[in-house]
């Protein structure tokens, strides 16, 4: 038995699998795997949970979200993000828990967590966000306390949980301990 071509079919099926793996692709463009460089989380690689794990997350979580815009462009404008990069901390605090920064000095419920800085390492003046009240449904908290750099809630406030791209996992952090 021999087989035919037919060019019309296999042209077909060339585009309806082509269609195919766009969409497929589309569906998964969030990265699986992140690299982190920066001092603020364990540097290493770090895998992104499914999404349907944003939607239970808990204090010591860590997340990679995207900032928002202003914070996006104020980071790129002073070279310590560039845009379209994400960033990566952990969750201090979830819906419901009060989150206050007053003159600096970040609390949530009532206990004093962090400092925010006045100036970056070269002199620069930075603002802190200020505000005192329940973090809403739908909002996270996220800073690195022990790290009096760390670009963090100190600065740009509670994030949404639509800006979070996933829950993240340790892969390989070499010489960290991830708590």
């Amino acid at each position: 038995m021999t087989l035919r071509h037919h060019p019309v079919r296999e042209l077909l099926f060339g585009v309806i699998a082509g269609l195919v793996l766009m969409v497929a692709s589309a569906l998964h463009a969030r990265p699986l795997i992140v690299w982190n460089a920066t001092a603020s989380t364990p540097i290493g690689f770090w895998r992104v949970l499914p999404r349907s794990s944003r939607d239970h997350l808990r204090v010591g979580d860590y997340v990679l979200f995207w900032p928002d815009r202003r914070s996006a462009l104020l980071f790129a404008n002073r070279d310590y993000l560039p845009l379209g990069v994400p960033l990566l901390k952990r969750v201090a605090a979830v819906a419901g828990q009060t989150v206050c920064e007053r003159d600096g000095r970040v609390s949530i419920d009532g206990h004093h967590v962090a400092d925010a800085l006045k100036r970056d390492g070269r002199g620069r003046r930075l603002v802190a966000w200020t505000g005192c009240g329940p973090l809403r449904p739908g909002s996270i908290f996220v800073l690195i306390p022990n790290v009096p750099t760390s670009l963090d809630g100190r600065y740009f406030g509670p994030t949404p949980i639509s800006s979070i791209i996933g829950r993240m996992a340790p892969l390989w952090t070499p010489g960290s301990h991830v708590p």
